[in-house]
């Protein structure tokens, strides 16, 4: 480490770190409580001011979150249960505004969520920070394009996790349960154009299961897909049945 002029290199490693504690601080602008989990963060920093413009990068960063639950405050139920999430190989160029991410991978995770009458799901809700007030006077600054982040992952794999939405848009509402989930994303591109390669087999309702695979872009979102639906049962889908027809489905 330097001071005059300021500059500083070396290694950083933070371990067992309380996302509870993190989510006290800004509790009052959140929807969400954190009631456990806990947080690592290790990689390779290069800090320089000595410069015009300060610059920050990180080389073989890695962040392990684990054994984090998050509800939801408006009713109190548990809305995520991630045992385990990893960012491993994250390399950061502040000045460049560039970021790549090696891969993402998490397990056996949990996700209750509803789907209200107006069609809004309660996790958007949830994760939608409060309104904070600003000031008179003041001014919002649109972020220019050159200042806009380019981030490359190269990969995203989630497995075994678990999905179960209440669909309330419905009477009576429709149940349904997406499990195991096992999915793989290469090549993400965000902020940049590409075309990311997608794999995913899912279970549907303890009896069918979906095979996705193909292309994705993100940016206009556009999709060239194969699916597979096989052994679905139709009865949970009768709640969407009857908005539309007076059949009642009792098999098949």
């Amino acid at each position: 480490i330097s001071m005059a002029p300021m500059h500083s290199k070396g290694k950083l490693e933070l371990t067992g770190i309380k996302l509870r504690t993190l989510w006290s601080y800004l509790q009052d602008q959140l929807n969400f409580e954190v009631t456990d989990g806990k947080l690592a963060i290790s990689g390779n920093y290069d800090f320089d001011a000595t410069g015009k413009k300060t610059d920050f990068c990180v080389q073989n960063g890695r962040v392990n979150v684990h054994d984090l639950t998050v509800n939801n405050r408006e009713d109190g139920d548990e809305a995520i249960n991630l045992p385990s999430l990893t960012f491993s190989g994250a390399d950061i160029d502040y000045q460049k505004r560039q970021m790549k991410i090696a891969r993402i991978q998490s397990d056996s995770s949990k996700i209750r969520c509803i789907l209200e009458k107006d069609g809004s799901f309660n996790l958007q809700k949830m994760f939608k920070p409060k309104t904070t007030v600003i000031l008179a006077g003041t001014q919002t600054r649109k972020p220019s394009k050159s200042g806009e982040w380019k981030i490359n992952i190269g990969q995203i794999e989630i497995a075994d996790y678990e999905i179960r939405m209440k669909d309330q848009s419905t009477k009576p509402a429709a149940h349904l349960d997406l499990s195991p989930i096992n999915q793989k994303l290469d090549n993400v591109q965000i902020g940049t154009p590409g075309t990311a390669h997608i794999e995913m087999k899912a279970g549907l309702n303890q009896t069918g299961t979906i095979t996705v695979s193909g292309k994705i872009s993100p940016a206009p979102l556009s999709a060239g897909l194969d699916m597979q639906i096989s052994n679905m049962a139709i009865p949970p889908f009768q709640p969407y049945i009857k908005r539309y027809t007076k059949l009642k489905i009792k098999d098949g």
